[in-house]
């Protein structure tokens, strides 16, 4: 009985032995990532705490941001839109080539929308327009007019 359980022993033990090798042995396997990846980029509501209902009910209109992104810190990584979709970031290997380029949805509209839900989360009255800052402050009915620029926007 107890060469039974030593026998049995020795064998589990060459066993685990057995595994440990065949898995320390094998390769990793490479994962490949698709070239382009469209991401989603959304506006969370809410988010920000402390700020709702504090400003007066007054009009404001959100003008569409001008992307003046320059891209300084992307250190040589192409940054042209894919098929409408602006450059967002990238991915890269463990060796530090690129390994997926990341797109997102339209800037300018994303942002625009944003702005005007985080005006009405504070209180404002606020809408949208595609019109430009000059026309938008000739035209009668906002108390405020609000105008942006995207400095920064990678990951």
């Amino acid at each position: 009985m107890i060469a039974c359980l030593r026998a049995l022993r020795a064998v589990t033990l060459i066993l685990l032995i057995g595994y440990f090798v065949a898995c320390s042995s094998t390769n990793q396997r490479q994962i490949y990532m698709r070239p382009v990846s469209i991401e989603t980029v959304e506006y969370y509501p809410f988010q920000v705490k402390g700020y709702e209902n504090t400003y007066p009910a007054r009009r404001i209109v959100v003008i569409p941001p001008v992307d003046k992104r320059d891209f300084a810190d992307v250190g040589g990584v192409s940054r042209e839109p894919e098929d409408g979709h602006p450059a967002v970031g990238v991915i890269l290997d463990q060796s530090g080539k690129i390994d997926q380029r990341l797109y997102g949805p339209p800037l300018e509209e994303l942002f625009q929308s944003a702005l005007a839900s985080a005006a009405r989360e504070a209180g404002m009255v606020s809408s949208t327009t595609a019109l430009g800052l000059k026309p938008t402050l000739d035209k009668p009915g906002a108390d405020y007019v609000m105008a942006t620029e995207i400095k920064r926007c990678w990951v």
